[in-house]
């Protein structure tokens, strides 16, 4: 079963709403791999997505497992859970395969997605959250992916959001020396994208975020200044 969000199913506010930090999916696994109707659980979190792949000997109980989850962490209405898909069976093996192949990105054909995906596995393995059954279809899905980019031209001339953001820059501004940069958010799209634009000459950044402390952190690397979202227009 999967049951998530994504660009096609949410905006992008409910998307950083329910958004899952690699720090927090390890406690989030360990709470679900306990919960009534779970067996095993990957959560897949990036700024397109947040999914739980689950294997539940009860679908149902499980799946209200995972709301209960999104209710009490995230503050999920009611009226919200239309914008969550909930995939059984052969529709939730099928989803998984376009994922993890780039075929239900943002980006069609991004490359990043795979290593998302093997990210998520390892986390939910780390802490006992995968099993036999999971292990078995993550693996196949990644198998998919391989043959599929091998196979097919969708590999060929593959984008990532920050490749892409780049060349939206370049068509808007031209050259991107000297440019000053404003960084929302520091999820690692945002940090690929301002690395890419930094080492094309762009000055001046400020990263915003929520907590001050994770602004800082990536202001660091890029050698610029943290603020926090209060503080976006000052």
């Amino acid at each position: 079963m999967v049951i998530g969000l994504n660009h096609r199913t949410a905006p992008l506010a409910m998307r950083e709403r329910f958004w899952i930090s690699e720090k927090r999916r390890y406690e989030v696994l360990r709470e679900l791999k306990s919960a009534d109707g779970m067996e095993e659980v990957v959560v897949l979190s990036t700024c397109c997505r947040t999914e739980f792949l689950l294997w539940a000997g009860e679908p149902t109980a499980a799946a209200n497992s995972v709301l209960h989850f999104l209710t009490v962490e995230h503050g999920l209405k009611l009226s919200e859970w239309e914008h969550f898909y909930r995939l059984l069976d052969e529709s939730a093996l099928a989803h998984l395969f376009r994922v993890t192949s780039g075929l239900d990105s943002l980006v069609l054909g991004e490359p990043q997605i795979v290593a998302q995906v093997k990210s998520a596995w390892e986390q939910a393995r780390t802490v006992g959250a995968a099993g036999r059954f999971l292990n078995t279809v993550v693996e196949k899905a990644l198998g998919v992916s391989k043959q599929v980019r091998t196979d097919t031209a969708i590999g060929k001339m593959a984008v990532s959001i920050p490749s892409a953001t780049m060349e939206l820059g370049r068509q808007i501004f031209g050259s991107l020396e000297g440019r000053r940069l404003l960084l929302l958010g520091t999820g690692k799209t945002s940090e690929l994208s301002a690395l890419q634009m930094v080492d094309s000459g762009a000055m001046s950044v400020v990263v915003i975020d929520q907590s001050l402390a994770v602004a800082k952190e990536l202001a660091d690397k890029l050698g610029g200044t943290a603020a926090t979202l209060a503080d976006r227009w000052k």
